[in-house]
């Protein structure tokens, strides 16, 4: 039995991966290191300074029970990705995704944290019913299996 709720620790083994993978996006022909956020913005407002820029939420999870011992849990987390507001803001998302897609896909299913992990869709961010040109989102399906009655990891 640990303190940490699965999905904690679901959630910062991402946020640990894409900090530690030190991305890069090219910004007006010029390498720019993309700023891993810890908490999403207020109101999507970023600091021009710090983008491109990421940050990670939980989207919600779905719990089933598979038998008598185990509960499959399956959280669904967003990677928001934030162009800087330079050059080809679509480029600047298109090369993050794949960056951040190719990371996940190497990790070794998050340091063990899970059992699956599914990228399920992309989104382009919307606020008010705008569509943000500059924001994308990534949504990945992340399965655990848990002892019932105990969340943690």
């Amino acid at each position: 039995m640990s303190e940490t709720h699965i999905v904690k620790a679901q959630r910062h083994a991402l946020r640990d991966l894409l900090e530690n993978a030190a991305l890069t996006v090219v910004v007006d022909q010029v390498p720019v290191p993309v700023t891993i956020l810890r908490r999403p913005p207020a109101g999507l407002k970023v600091a021009p300074e710090k983008l491109p820029a990421v940050y990670i939420y939980n989207n919600g999870e779905q719990v089933a029970g598979r038998d008598l011992q185990t509960v499959d849990r399956t959280p669904r987390f967003e990677i928001v990705m934030l162009a800087a507001d330079k050059g080809d803001p679509q480029d600047q998302l298109d090369d993050l995704q794949l960056l951040i897609e190719r990371e996940i896909l190497g990790s070794g299913l998050l340091s063990g944290t899970c059992h699956a992990i599914d990228l399920e869709a992309t989104n382009t961010v919307q606020d008010a019913g705008r569509v943000l040109y500059g924001v994308r989102s990534l949504s990945y399906r992340l399965l655990a299996n848990v002892t019932a009655g105990d969340p943690s990891l």
